[in-house]
C-alpha cells in the first residue's frame, strides 16, 4: 500500500511542479509582449499575465491533479481564489523588479500559489481515491519546505559567496545548487517519503546532485558566454530545467519507486 501510495505521490507532485514552473515561464513571457509588443504599461500587464495563467493553473490543478470532471468546475470558486493574488502579486512583483529584477515573476508566483491553494481548499470534490488525496493535503505542505530550503539555501550561498564576498559567480552557483539539492532530496527521502537515509541512499543522493549542479553550470556557462543571456535569465533557465529532471533522477535512483 505504501509502496503504491508513493508511487502515487510521485506522479502527482510532478504534475504540480510541472503546472508550476509552466506557470511561471508562462507569465514571464506574456508580460514581456505585453509590456513590449502592445505597449501595456509593466503592472497592468502583470495583472493580466498573473490572472490568465493563474486561473488556467487552476484548472490544470483541478483537472489534472484533484482529477476533478470539468463539470464539477465552478467559475466563482475559481475565480475569487485566483483575482486576490493576481492583484497582490502583480503589485509585489512591479515593486520588486528594481531591486531583484527577472527573478521578481517566479518569487510573486511562488508566493501566489501559496495563497491560491489555501484558498481553494473547498474546491476539491470526493475523487475515486479519498484516502491517497487526504493524504496530498499534508503531503504538499512537507514538499514545500523541501522547496523552499531549497531555494533558501542557494539564494544565500550565491548572494553572500557571490555578491558580499565576490567569489566568482561560477563556483558559488554550483556550490548553492549542490548544497539546495541534497537538502531537497535528503528531506523528500525522510519526510515525504518516509524512507530511511541508508549510506547507498546517501551516496546516491551526493552523486546526483553532483551531476545536477554540473549540469545547471554548464547551461548557465552556455547562455552566458557564448548565447549572451544575462546571469538572471540563464540562471532562472538552468533551474527550471533542473525541477523538471530532478524528480525523474530521484524516483528512478533515490526513491526506487
Amino acid at each position: 500500500m505504501e509502496t503504491t501510495f508513493s508511487k502515487w505521490l510521485s506522479k502527482k507532485l510532478y504534475l504540480i511542479t510541472l503546472g508550476t514552473y509552466a506557470t511561471i515561464c508562462i507569465i514571464m513571457i506574456l508580460s514581456f509582449f505585453l509590456t513590449n509588443f502592445f505597449a501595456i504599461p509593466p503592472i497592468a500587464a502583470s495583472f493580466i499575465s498573473f490572472f490568465i495563467i493563474l486561473f488556467l493553473y487552476t484548472a490544470y490543478e483541478n483537472v489534472i491533479v484533484y482529477e476533478t470532471p470539468v463539470k464539477n468546475l465552478s467559475l466563482p470558486k475559481m475565480l475569487i481564489p485566483v483575482l486576490v493574488p493576481s492583484i497582490t502579486m502583480s503589485l509585489i512583483s512591479y515593486f520588486m523588479k528594481p531591486s531583484i529584477g527577472y527573478f521578481s515573476i517566479p518569487v510573486a508566483v511562488i508566493i501566489s500559489l501559496i495563497f491560491i491553494n489555501e484558498l481553494k481548499a473547498t474546491l476539491w470534490p470526493t475523487t475515486e481515491c479519498p484516502d491517497f488525496f487526504t493524504k496530498l493535503s499534508t503531503k504538499l505542505k512537507i514538499n514545500k519546505i523541501s522547496m523552499y530550503g531549497f531555494y533558501v539555501f542557494f539564494v544565500n550561498i550565491v548572494y553572500i559567496a557571490y555578491k558580499k564576498y565576490n567569489f566568482d559567480f561560477y563556483y558559488t552557483f554550483i556550490i548553492g545548487i549542490l548544497i539546495g539539492i541534497i537538502f531537497e532530496e535528503t528531506f523528500n527521502l525522510i519526510k515525504l517519503y518516509e524512507q530511511k537515509l541508508t549510506l547507498k541512499s546517501l551516496t546516491t543522493i551526493i552523486i546526483t546532485s553532483i551531476i545536477c549542479s554540473i549540469s545547471c553550470t554548464a547551461i548557465v556557462i552556455l547562455m552566458m558566454n557564448y548565447l549572451g543571456f544575462t546571469s538572471q535569465i540563464a540562471s532562472i533557465t538552468s533551474i527550471f530545467l533542473l525541477k523538471l529532471i530532478q524528480p525523474l533522477i530521484s524516483r528512478k535512483f533515490i526513491l526506487k519507486l
